[in-house]
């Protein structure tokens, strides 16, 4: 099961396991059970602003939900002391978890100017 690493900007103590630190979170991704059949959803929401542009709703509590349940090392127990820059790196890759990469428009590699044709 794919999972992400987050970096942080400092090291923290594991407040229940004395002289134990960290300076990165391990996540695992989602579960269909975790945005479907518990409810959660997506952490963040697109709407309409009138003006002919979008504005993005993030939903926090939601994304702490996603956090309590992904993190897998250290559990969340051990982030509730952590920076709101940390914070908001976690927050960040949760989201990424509901986005798709985007696809490449880079030419295939050889000519520019020659398409390329199928192998046969």
């Amino acid at each position: 099961m794919p999972e992400t690493i987050v970096k942080l900007t400092q090291s923290y103590d594991e407040p229940h396991n004395p002289g134990i630190k960290f300076d990165a979170v391990t996540l695992r991704e989602p579960r269909y059970n975790d945005v479907f059949r518990d409810g959660l959803g997506a952490p963040v929401e697109y709407q309409p602003n009138g003006s002919g542009g979008v504005m993005v709703i993030t939903h926090f509590n939601v994304i702490d939900q996603y956090i309590d349940r992904l993190a897998i090392k250290p559990t969340s127990e051990a982030l509730a002391y952590i920076s709101a820059v940390d914070s908001m790196r976690l927050a960040k890759a949760v989201t990424d978890f509901f986005s798709e990469p985007v696809a490449s428009n880079k030419t295939p590699t050889g000519s520019s100017s020659e398409p390329v044709s199928p192998q046969t």
